[in-house]
């Protein structure tokens, strides 16, 4: 009985200090994902926009060879909004 006892302490010690380990850590990793993010996103934003609609317009080239018969009205509408 006294073993059950000890693996179930040992147990919520575990636990707790996990819940610690997360609070002490997740602040300092949402920081550092914060300014990855913002320096990604100068450094290469502009690219990643490119690229996006150089895909988005093969995508749509795609869809318009292949699946013909998908009315071609709405990705001329689309195209024509910039989106």
């Amino acid at each position: 009985m006294a073993d059950g006892t000890a693996a179930i302490l040992r147990w919520e010690m575990g636990r707790e200090f996990n819940r610690w380990l997360v609070n002490v850590l997740t602040p300092p990793f949402r920081v550092l994902g914060f300014v990855v993010g913002n320096v990604y996103s100068l450094l290469f934003g502009w690219y990643d926009k490119r690229l996006g609609r150089r895909e988005q317009a093969r995508l749509e080239q795609e869809v318009q060879e292949h699946l013909w018969f998908l009315p071609a009205a709405q990705c001329q509408n689309r195209a024509a909004q910039g989106n």
